[in-house]
């Protein structure tokens, strides 16, 4: 709701980094970098590290208010600067000015990275009709029901009876599910 909170709707409904079309991971020479800066310090650090220390002095973006009138020019400079360098150049900036920030990975590069890999994200898995398949482990756990991977994924009104069995339901209401 925005400024519709306090009554005054007409002044602009909606938050402005929401829909502004710069939110998003910037696109760099060779990829895309996300980053985030919130505090006024961390602000400063940020226009620092991209070689434009005059943008904390800017009425504009010098604190939380004035960046959040202006955050869809302040997002566009962003933008702009980020574009002109690689990938590495900028988590190599970045990170030396406290600025927590990740390169964006391809679809195919999650299958390359380091922590997934070591982590065990992806389990390959012998599926009975289909063959070698791959299953990413589950990313929430919970103390009364671990997370597990301990079949292959279902098949489509073939496992149905085994997935309702598994969730708990008597044999009465699976046969009900069922008609059989």
């Amino acid at each position: 709701l925005w400024l519709a909170n306090f009554d005054r709707a007409r002044e602009g409904v909606g938050f402005p980094r929401m829909f502004t079309p710069h939110r998003r991971p910037y696109p760099t020479k060779d990829g895309h970098v996300s980053l985030l800066a919130i505090t006024d310090a961390e602000w400063r650090r940020l226009f620092g590290a991209l070689g434009k220390p005059e943008l904390a002095h800017d009425a504009r973006f010098a604190n939380l208010e004035g960046r959040t009138v202006n955050i869809d020019t302040l997002y566009g400079i962003l933008g702009d600067r980020i574009a002109e360098e690689k990938t590495a150049y900028w988590q190599e900036k970045f990170d030396a000015a406290d600025i927590a920030n990740a390169p964006m990975a391809t679809l195919q590069g999650l299958f390359e990275d380091a922590y997934l890999t070591d982590s065990g994200f992806f389990q390959p898995m012998a599926h009975p009709d289909v063959g070698p398949t791959l299953q990413m482990w589950p990313t929430a756990d919970f103390s009364d029901t671990p997370a597990n991977i301990h079949r292959p994924q279902p098949t489509l009104g073939k496992d149905g009876r085994d997935v309702l069995s598994e969730a708990g339901l008597d044999e009465g209401a699976i046969t009900a599910a069922f008609g059989r």
